[in-house]
């Protein structure tokens, strides 16, 4: 059994000192012997100390899975009762509060992603506008539940590049909701603060979707409330947020077959994730003619960037 990492970081420096004591030109006598039962004795210690650690850690998990449970059913129950009695509207305004330094770090690492050599999709797009910067994408999908919660954002850009846009409205409780996306094309998903008010099941279940729509080595990026932390845990006792442990979400991710690729929290509620289906991104598209897309709030207003 190994000792773990903190005998791993502590060994580094036993033999850096063994090395020392060895090549002494000073005659030293039994010392390296004494040092190298010493040396034993104490990785004997921390593999136990490790030991102990391990079955704590497992004890406490199972503790809080237990604990758990009822918060799985009561933001399965609140997604319900939201789908059924919320208006489109009350959807649009619902954001979770990150902090706009958040928000611009996870800007920084979609336009990592950024090429217009694969088509690209995002998850309620809403009023986030994020959609600015996934233009690059041809063509761009937009995929709600309702045609009104796709149509303000669309609103943000000249007519000409709303006809290139592929709004589609899905049944996110269905287990084919995006079979009218097609199969192994997309090079990244965005999920930005959609997960963080889905119940468990129902992420696992578009995550499963999502990965036949990837091409191999495409991305999806998302934000989830992750309930691993305590001011998560916070969100859900006050009814802002799904219950969503971070340990569970990533054994979901590991069992669909997806690579966690990047992760990020800045000690706040949401994490950041990003996750590839395996493999090497590629595309035949050789060329495009490049031009830029400017939301109409920055563009001049005229007749013909007046929405329709």
């Amino acid at each position: 059994m190994s000792a773990g990492p903190i005998w791993e970081m502590s060994n580094t420096e036993f033999l850096k000192v063994f090395d020392i004591v060895k090549q002494s030109l000073i005659p030293v006598g039994p010392v390296v012997d004494e040092l190298d039962s010493i040396h034993k004795t104490i990785y004997a210690e921390y593999t136990q100390f490790d030991l102990i650690l391990t079955q704590l850690k497992d004890k406490i998990g199972k503790i809080l899975d237990e604990q758990g449970q009822p918060w799985f059913m009561e933001s399965t129950k609140r997604y319900f009762f939201d789908h059924e009695h919320q208006s489109d509207d009350w959807y649009l305004q619902r954001k979770s509060r990150i902090p706009q330094e958040d928000k611009d770090f996870y800007i920084s690492r979609l336009q990592t992603y950024s090429s217009w050599k694969y088509p690209g999709l995002i998850f309620r797009p809403g009023l986030h506008d994020l959609v600015q910067h996934m233009v690059c994408y041809d063509p761009l999908y937009l995929v709600d539940k309702t045609d009104n919660l796709l149509f303000p954002c669309q609103l943000e850009f000249p007519e000409q590049y709303r006809r290139r846009l592929r709004p589609v409205v899905i049944d996110e409780q269905s287990e084919n909701s995006l079979d009218a996306l097609p199969n192994e094309q997309f090079g990244v998903v965005l999920a930005y603060d959609y997960f963080n008010f889905l119940p468990l099941y129902i992420i696992e279940r578009l995550l499963k979707q999502v990965y036949s729509k990837l091409r191999p080595g495409g991305t999806i990026c998302f934000t989830f409330n992750d309930c691993d932390t305590d001011k998560a845990m916070q969100l859900v006792e006050n009814y802002q947020a799904s219950y969503i442990p971070g340990k569970a979400l990533k054994h979901v991710i590991k069992s669909i077959g997806y690579e966690i690729t990047f992760e990020y929290n800045n000690h706040s509620p949401t994490t950041w994730l990003e996750i590839k289906k395996p493999g090497q991104l590629k595309s035949i598209r050789g060329g495009q003619i490049m031009t830029k897309v400017t939301p109409l709030a920055l563009a001049p207003l005229s007749e013909n960037t007046l929405p329709k």
